[in-house]
């Protein structure tokens, strides 16, 4: 198994002029490809924890090539033929985050946040106004539970009331057992069918579902279109002026929107008695 992670200072005392780096530098992700080939090369599971703030933004990072670390991290991730397994320990942020979390299975600890942009950058941008961060944060649904009911992550983890920092022990067991519970249920599928299946995950993020309301009102309109459609057709394309293949477009026309019309009449009926669930 391969574990790769960010050695994150927290709380140290150092010198004024002492600075520590904090962000992942593109050697980071460079340096976490090789583990990836690794893995790949060994048949091992990969597991990544993700506690960061980001990648390094200045200037030294862009010259070293950042965004081709960032687009070879992502790119390696989706096609390695590998389990994949991912930990959200503690803050997940923007592409630094996302590059090591392109996984089959993606854990979250209870009090971790996992986001797009920190609030106060958002809230800068937005109403050129950090102090409205707390406004913001709300909106960018940055906690496990909200990760979750977005199918962002597949499972949170608990941490003790105070913190995973007061009792790491507890927090690494549950971690443990989940970790242990997820591997072999992956380890047993096929290589195609697992890069599919992680594929798809993926995909599936962002879609969203209606309410049956406007799956019925969407529904009743897009019949009254189709029928509109067949009166036009009818009214103003009469078979008697009609010669040659323009008679064959316009019945095969004809033809569609009846058939469109039938369809949507049939989802309309689907959705009034409760079956539509069954089938999207």
């Amino acid at each position: 198994m391969v574990f790769i992670g960010q050695m994150r200072y927290h709380m140290v005392e150092i010198q004024q002029t002492e600075e520590i780096q904090t962000r992942i530098q593109p050697e980071g992700f460079r340096k976490a490809m090789r583990m990836m080939n690794l893995a790949a090369q060994l048949h091992c599971p990969l597991v990544t924890f993700i506690d960061t703030s980001g990648a390094d933004p200045g200037d030294e990072s862009e010259r070293h090539g950042l965004a081709w670390s960032l687009a070879h991290c992502l790119s390696l991730m989706s096609s390695l033929p590998t389990p994949i397994v991912t930990a959200i320990i503690g803050e997940g942020a923007s592409g630094g985050a996302v590059a090591f979390a392109v996984a089959d299975h993606i854990m979250m600890l209870q009090n971790a946040i996992y986001e797009v942009i920190a609030p106060e950058g958002a809230a800068t941008i937005l109403y050129r106004d950090a102090r409205k961060a707390m406004q913001v944060a709300e909106q960018l649904k940055l906690t496990a539970a909200d990760c979750l009911r977005l199918g962002v992550v597949d499972t949170i983890v608990p941490e003790p009331k105070a913190g995973a920092h007061t009792d790491p022990l507890v927090v690494m067991q549950a971690l443990e057992r989940q970790l242990l519970h997820v591997l072999p249920e992956l380890e047993q599928l096929p290589t195609r069918h697992l890069l599919a299946r992680r594929y798809r995950k993926f995909r599936r993020i962002g879609r969203f579902q209606r309410t049956p309301h406007m799956l019925l009102r969407n529904s009743v309109a897009t019949v009254r279109q189709g029928q509109l459609v067949w009166r036009f057709l009818r009214n103003w394309f009469p078979l008697t002026h009609i010669v040659g293949g323009s008679m064959t477009m316009i019945s095969e026309a004809s033809t569609q929107a009846q058939a469109l019309t039938l369809r949507q009449t049939r989802a309309v009926k689907m959705v009034l008695e409760g079956r539509w669930w069954h089938h999207a």
